[in-house]
């Protein structure tokens, strides 16, 4: 049987498993939602003024963003994670683990990054000979965080992406201006021994 042009630009040309086959193609070329929002929120600190530095390569594996202002310096670790089809999407965190919707608690997210921060204060060090605090941050984008008192003296922020900017902004300036400028060089050099 011979199909006319009209009809497969319409779509009626292809079997119907065919078009769900190029549907989850297409979808899958796109960047995953999750980091293009981290992206947005990134970009709007960008215009306040903070350096942004994106997927700095590190021992093992690449940290996936580095924030450098004059509240301080932090590495950003993002924590994708699949939301239930119904119910709370919360992620409870201790000071020492994260627990998601009443789960097991797990210690693993937050002991990577407070080890990323460490591998970010020695990079710092090697290449601006000047030793700079790190403030480790996870952020769980579209989930709803749950800590109590202990956390905040943990050192590891845990965040939805859509505070991080409040949390940075409510700091008080702990780095001045030529500092901020001999780290972002130190990070520069460093990046650019990847490029």
């Amino acid at each position: 049987m011979v199909r006319s042009v009209k009809s497969m630009k319409r779509g009626r040309g292809f079997p119907q498993w065919w078009r769900y086959l190029l549907k989850g193609r297409v979808r899958a070329l796109r960047p995953p939602q999750n980091e293009l929002s981290i992206s947005e929120y990134l970009d709007w600190l960008r215009i306040k003024g903070y350096r942004i530095y994106n997927e700095v390569p590190g021992d093992s594996g690449n940290l996936d963003h580095v924030v450098v202002c004059t509240q301080g310096i932090y590495v950003i670790k993002t924590k994708s994670r699949r939301q239930p089809q119904s119910g709370d999407c919360v992620v409870e965190f201790n000071g020492s683990g994260i627990s998601i919707n009443e789960g097991p608690l797990d210690e693993a997210p937050v002991n990577e990054v407070r080890a990323q921060g460490e591998q970010l204060e020695r990079i710092l060090k090697e290449h601006t000979d000047r030793n700079f605090t790190v403030r480790p941050v996870l952020l769980f984008p579209g989930w709803h965080i749950r800590d109590n008192e202990t956390p905040k003296t943990s050192g590891v922020w845990v965040l939805n992406p859509r505070s991080l900017g409040k949390w940075i902004d409510f700091r008080p300036a702990s780095l001045h201006p030529d500092l901020v400028e001999l780290a972002t060089q130190g990070l520069d050099r460093y990046v650019q021994q990847f490029a």
